[in-house]
């Protein structure tokens, strides 16, 4: 598989291909029954969080190349998701299993078994001082509570296992005594929205400054973004003392974000609800709730500031080289993940504003128009640097046609 993926990509260049053709190179080709390399074995593929996608034609456009490709590759697909598209729901290819219709009980014995050994572990983690512990009443407690969401058991252990080991005992009982009585009429959600609320206010408690901010870019962003791009994008004036702020601001929530420890990758949402409960006025405390349009607006204004601090300033190397191929340019240029990431997703940000609408964007068009009259000519450079100018020419089209934007906005993107 590793040879025939190797091939394909030395052959083709697969930045340039649509959907179809990329499966096919990728996948369809290299896994083919006729030349599968897994002599007569089929794989399995797991696609997990696959209602994450927030694109839902580019979610039927992959399930529709899986069915077409079902007989032809020695691969079997395994989806887990929230419901999909009824469009499939008749196809002879596609199996469904509702866990919602699983026995309950079964359920409960797989979330007691993942939850008696990750608190196992971290009983061993404590040497002599987790002898004992836990107790069966604790490992029923939090299985009572987190039936029938997986994510509410997972969420626990990490959140007990973040702490130093003096408070890994008093953290586990804290969660128990907060949670609902056995018995309650509350939905698993209502329960899940509770461990997420008491996960906050504890991370607010330890460092309030930055939280909102850098959970507001978080939730909103398009791609993942690592530690010095949030910090890039949130303080120019000092981005290493905003790396460290960010990195404070993200220590107490490491259990519902995925953290890595290199500052150069992304930060990632673990779970999709955890942005559904900071967005919902019903559920969130007015403390940390995030507004889609307002995070919106604030990522879009600081993709324009960064691409205006530094588009003028950062030259390509290679570019008045007359004997530089694209390539040498590409390896020689100095873009940033955070300039990459305005320089690509600032028209969507923008667009996301004038979907939501919900009140007045004037300084922000004024930003928008600013950019249009000074900074274009160097943005569509940096795009076409990154291999991004179809993306480009496809976001200010998208931005012409929309029926929301001022007249001012258009003719400034046309011009």
């Amino acid at each position: 598989m590793a040879d025939a993926l190797l091939g394909a990509l030395e052959s083709k260049s697969i930045a340039d291909m649509n959907l179809k053709d990329t499966f096919a190179t990728l996948i369809a080709s290299p896994a083919s029954i006729n030349g599968s390399p897994f002599r007569g074995q089929t794989r399995i593929v797991v696609l997990d969080g696959f209602d994450q996608v927030k694109d839902r034609n580019r979610v039927e456009a992959i399930l529709s190349l899986i069915i077409k490709y079902s007989d032809a590759v020695s691969l079997k697909f395994f989806i887990s998701s929230r419901p999909l598209s009824d469009k499939f729901e008749n196809s002879p290819q596609l199996r469904s299993f509702d866990l919602d219709e699983h026995p309950e009980e079964e359920v409960r014995e797989d979330i007691k078994f993942y939850v008696k050994n990750r608190l196992w572990e971290l009983a061993e983690r404590l040497g002599d001082k987790g002898k004992g512990w836990p107790t069966e009443e604790q490992v029923n407690a939090v299985v009572d509570h987190a039936s029938p969401l997986f994510i509410y058991a997972a969420t626990v252990c990490s959140y007990v296992g973040e702490v130093n080991n003096d408070q890994v005992k008093r953290r586990l009982q804290a969660v128990i005594d907060k949670a609902p009585v056995k018995g309650s009429t509350e939905s698993p959600i209502d329960k899940l929205y509770a461990l997420y609320a008491q996960i906050t206010d504890a991370a607010f408690k330890k460092c309030n400054q930055d939280i909102n901010n850098v959970l507001g870019l978080i939730i909103v962003a398009k791609d993942c973004l690592s530690v010095s791009s949030i910090a890039s994008l949130l303080f120019a004036d000092d981005e290493a003392e905003g790396r460290s702020r960010v990195s404070a601001a993200l220590d107490g929530l490491r259990s519902v974000l995925s953290v890595p420890k290199d500052r150069n990758e992304g930060v990632r949402v673990i779970h999709s609800s955890f942005p559904d409960f900071l967005t919902d006025p019903a559920r969130s405390d007015e403390v940390y709730r995030q507004n889609p349009f307002e995070c919106h607006r604030k990522l879009a204004t600081s993709c324009l500031s960064l691409m205006g601090r530094t588009l003028d300033r950062d030259e390509i190397e290679g570019l008045q080289d007359p004997y530089a191929s694209m390539d040498e340019v590409k390896k020689r240029a100095n873009i940033s993940g955070a300039l990459e990431y305005s320089c690509v997703h600032w028209i969507s940000h923008v667009v996301e504003v004038y979907d939501l609408k919900l009140e007045s964007v004037k300084e922000l068009e004024a930003d928008v128009i600013s950019f249009f009259e000074v900074q274009v000519l160097r943005w569509l450079v940096h795009m076409n640097v990154l291999g991004k100018m179809s993306h480009a020419v496809a976001s200010l089209r998208k931005l012409e046609l929309h029926s929301q934007i001022s007249a001012s906005v258009r003719r400034a993107s046309m011009e």
